[in-house]
């Protein structure tokens, strides 16, 4: 059927899928440009465990061990939030929409032009199987014409032939 001739075009039609791509494409660029306003944060932290420090001034008798702090820890947290940079984030959120939305149209353009294509090519499927229908048609009214005449004549032929024993012979096809 008509429909799903549709169906398997729009799901099958590689430049329906890939218009489809792009579409979704664009939408994630565009989540990504909204993301340029949210603060980046960072975490970084370090550990440490340190021994004792042995130093050995003039052979290994005369050494000198110095204590050291025994453990050592590190965290920092880094949190950056662009405040100005001269309305460019805010200009590339509207850059990116722009994208998405061509790209929505470019996809329900394609989706269209492609579900017309299969519509027309059902619709020439369904006129020419009329036309072979009416020939079809037109074939056997010339064979079944052929038959009518030839049944008309042979009646009129064995009417006249035995005229006198029979009463007019009316012959219906």
């Amino acid at each position: 059927t008509l429909r799903n001739a549709l169906e398997v075009a729009s799901t099958n039609n590689l430049n329906i899928l890939k218009t489809k791509l792009q579409y979704q494409r664009a939408e994630e660029m565009h989540k990504e440009e909204k993301e340029q306003r949210i603060p980046e944060v960072g975490f970084h932290g370090s550990y440490g465990r340190m021994s004792d420090l042995t130093e050995y001034k003039s052979g290994l008798n005369d050494r000198k061990v110095t204590r050291m702090i025994p453990e050592i820890a590190d965290a920092n947290l880094i949190a950056t939030l662009p405040i100005y940079e001269g309305n460019s984030i805010n200009n590339a959120i509207k850059k990116a929409a722009t994208q998405q939305a061509i790209s929505q149209i470019n996809f329900e353009k394609k989706t269209n032009d492609i579900q017309m294509d299969v519509i027309t090519d059902y619709l020439n499927i369904y006129k020419l199987m009329k036309v072979q229908q009416l020939c079809l048609l037109h074939n056997s009214f010339k064979y079944n014409k052929k038959e009518t005449l030839k049944r008309a004549l042979f009646c009129k032929f064995m009417h006249a032939r035995k005229k006198e024993f029979y009463t007019p012979v009316i012959c219906f096809s």
